[in-house]
């Protein structure tokens, strides 16, 4: 982006400077076979700025295209939609937020709201939005914690690990296709660096 900036900057430098030097020396001697060659040089200085931008902008990636961010965001976007997608044609009734949640509630059964949203990434509102969808399915259950009544904890149910499992072989598949072409080695290089991300984020 600098590089176009820079390159145009020159450019209207170079023609300003060429056409008041030439338009000053049309001035004294003006004629048809000068006008021309004036002319000329003039869209020759145009032809070679289109060429160099054309190059620069074919050969040189967009901030967005290095952005660390952008790509992590945009990755998870496209495994989220595949999930979505492949979840509907089996005719599985939850979402992708709502299996995450049964993920780490099947993990760590009898969770805090404050909890499943420290681990999920969301926010309070939206645990609760999603845990109610949960327990009127009869996935998820709540239950008043008998040492603080103010708390409740969340549980999965039978059928709330029944419908986790199903949706488990359908993430693992989209997992495969999206790491196509990379070695073990790779994979686990990526879950590290994409952990050190998250530790830096959240500290």
């Amino acid at each position: 982006m600098l590089l176009c900036i820079s390159l145009l900057a020159f450019y209207v430098k170079v023609k300003a400077c060429i056409s008041a030097r030439v338009g000053e020396w049309l001035c004294k001697k003006s004629n048809q076979a000068t006008l021309l060659k004036f002319c000329s040089i003039l869209i020759m200085i145009d032809f070679i700025f289109v060429m160099l931008t054309n190059y620069v902008t074919n050969n040189m990636d967009s901030f967005l295209d290095q952005s660390a961010g952008y790509l992590i965001n945009m990755t998870a976007l496209l495994l989220k939609r595949e999930l979505n997608t492949a979840i509907k044609n089996n005719d599985i009734d939850v979402t992708p937020e709502q299996w995450a949640i049964l993920n780490r509630l099947n993990e760590n059964s009898g969770l805090t709201q404050k909890e499943v949203a420290k681990l999920t990434f969301k926010d309070n509102a939206n645990i609760t939005r999603i845990v109610d969808k949960l327990e009127s399915k009869g996935l998820a259950v709540r239950q008043a914690d008998s040492n603080d009544r103010r708390t409740w904890k969340i549980s999965i149910t039978k059928e709330g690990t029944a419908i986790r499992d199903l949706v488990e072989p359908l993430a693992v598949k989209i997992l495969q296709k999206a790491t196509k072409g990379l070695s073990d080695k790779e994979v686990v290089e990526f879950n590290d660096t994409s952990k050190k991300i998250l530790e830096n984020l959240t500290k």
